[in-house]
């Protein structure tokens, strides 16, 4: 498949989906990698008077048609009842209501004493309005906030939810605000969740203190951490730069007195 069809397909949902950064080819091939690794190669394809740069082994896929007036109860209700849906190593589903389904996944650490998992969670509700959230570790990202229902919209219900799962597949998840021995314990106002992270995989790992904000959006996409536990960070950091400045000064100022007042005496 040609990168030159790749972008001009992505630009036309990037201007539906309001994104503000376009695609490019640089960012295009980091997204393949991290996705597929090897098993996709980048090539040319063509006439020599017309050569095209390409993905060797990927083609667009056709999903599933949508019939044009939809019974979403019925979508909903196949889906809760569907035994066939191969799931990613590690998921499985539960069926917490007839218009309330989970897809979970366990994770190999804990945090502040709990096991954390991974959920998607999809819901019918009385208007027959889908909406799907995910959740971990305390947090929950509505992906009705990132626009992507608008992509999987003409999907029916089994295959948006196939669709959600492979994009929570290929994300990183946030690994929060990690303290070191030396930092103390967070001095930041802004609101955040403390705790020891802690291995259940690895016994080699040693237990860390650490926190989330309270408004962590659950993935990564540079640096380990999202944007809300970077702005966290900082802030604890920022703030205990202050305090030891403050603290030297204090220091210094009491030095000052003391001798002043030694001086006077004598």
């Amino acid at each position: 498949m040609a990168f030159k069809d790749i972008i001009e397909h992505s630009e036309k949902d990037r201007q539906s989906l309001e994104i503000a950064e376009p695609l490019t080819s640089r960012s295009l091939a980091l997204v393949v990698r991290d996705t597929w690794g090897e098993k996709v190669k980048r090539g040319k394809r063509g006439p020599r008077d017309n050569v095209k740069r390409c993905f060797v082994n990927v083609a667009h896929k056709q999903n599933p048609a949508r019939a044009s007036d939809p019974d979403l109860n019925q979508e909903f209700q196949e889906l809760v009842q569907d035994v066939s849906l191969i799931l990613p190593k590690g998921w499985f589903k539960m069926v917490d209501r007839q218009n309330r389904i989970s897809f979970v996944r366990p994770e190999k650490w804990e945090f502040d004493n709990q096991r954390v998992y991974t959920e998607i969670v999809i819901e019918l509700s009385m208007e027959q309005n889908v909406t799907y959230l995910i959740k971990s570790h305390g947090s929950e990202l509505n992906l009705g906030n990132l626009n992507i229902e608008k992509v999987i919209q003409d999907l029916p219900i089994k295959a948006q939810a196939e669709t959600i799962i492979k994009f929570t597949e290929n994300l990183q998840m946030c690994s929060g605000y990690l303290l070191s021995a030396d930092d103390g314990p967070i001095m930041a106002m802004t609101p955040h969740r403390a705790g020891i992270f802690r291995s259940l995989s690895n016994n080699e790992i040693l237990p860390e203190n650490g926190a989330f904000s309270s408004k962590c959006q659950l993935f990564h996409y540079a640096g380990g951490r999202c944007f809300k536990c970077y702005d966290l960070a900082r802030a604890d950091k920022q703030r205990k730069k202050e305090e030891k400045r403050g603290n030297a000064l204090i220091r210094i100022a009491t030095k000052g007195f003391s001798q002043l007042k030694r001086s006077s005496y004598n």
